[in-house]
């Protein structure tokens, strides 16, 4: 199966970013920092020669707001994104029903994305996660 890009879902300051995905066999960790927005997002990602990657995405500011460590059989599979400029709120959920919820009460839209398995990140980030958006299997 390919990769597929959803919606981003944000502003348009920042940097572009995308996780690299060859050589992935799956997401094992998330952390997300944030306090009125999402400040930045850490991936861990499990590499086929057994080894880790970590891609880092937004400023060095907030509080590290969530953690989901994944199990093996395990993936996120819902989002709900709270944006204007910058994206505001962020809360990841898996097929096993573990929350992440990270960011503040602000912005201007909410979006919802269910639409298949995450398997990694893209948007813009600069100081803050800019925007954000999802690499998945349908």
């Amino acid at each position: 199966m390919s990769n597929r890009k959803s919606t981003l879902f944000g502003g348009s300051g920042g940097d572009i970013f995308e996780d690299n995905l060859n050589q992935v066999v799956r997401m094992v960790k998330v952390e997300v920092y944030g306090c009125n927005y999402v400040d930045s997002i850490r991936t861990t990602y499990l590499l086929t020669d057994g080894s880790y990657r970590v891609d880092t995405h937004g400023g060095p500011g907030g509080s590290l707001a969530g953690t989901l460590t994944l199990s093996e059989d395990e993936y996120i599979c819902y989002a709900r994104i709270k944006y204007g400029i910058y994206v505001d709120n962020l809360v990841l959920a898996t097929n096993k029903l573990t929350h992440l919820y990270a960011g503040g009460n602000g912005g201007d839209y909410t979006r919802e994305f269910k639409e298949g398995k995450v398997e990694g990140f893209y948007g813009r980030s600069a100081i803050f996660i800019d925007a954000i958006g999802f690499l998945f299997i349908a």
